[in-house]
């Protein structure tokens, strides 16, 4: 069958109306939203669990340098207490 233009608008329109195309897409296209939302959140979750653990690691890190500063410190006291009782004691 051959329909002309407006025919084929006429049938379109209906189709539509009978169908409710236009709410089921409007649902769609929100749900769709809703679905990207929360596949971005869970995103930022998964990197900032990411950063939060990059961030104790290296805390971890920066505290052993501390602790190995401390010991150095400690060693170069105690050399120059030494040295310091030998010159003066």
């Amino acid at each position: 069958m051959h329909y002309n233009y407006q025919q084929k608008h006429a049938i379109w329109k209906i189709i539509f109306q009978y169908y409710n195309i236009l709410e089921q897409h409007q649902e769609l296209k929100i749900q769709t939203e809703n679905l990207v939302d929360i596949l971005h959140i869970e995103q930022n979750q998964e990197e900032d669990k990411k950063e939060k653990i990059k961030e104790n690691k290296r805390k971890k890190i920066e505290m052993i340098f501390l602790i190995i500063g401390g010991f150095v410190t400690l060693a170069s006291l105690v050399s120059a207490y030494k040295d310091a009782m030998e010159l003066f004691g």
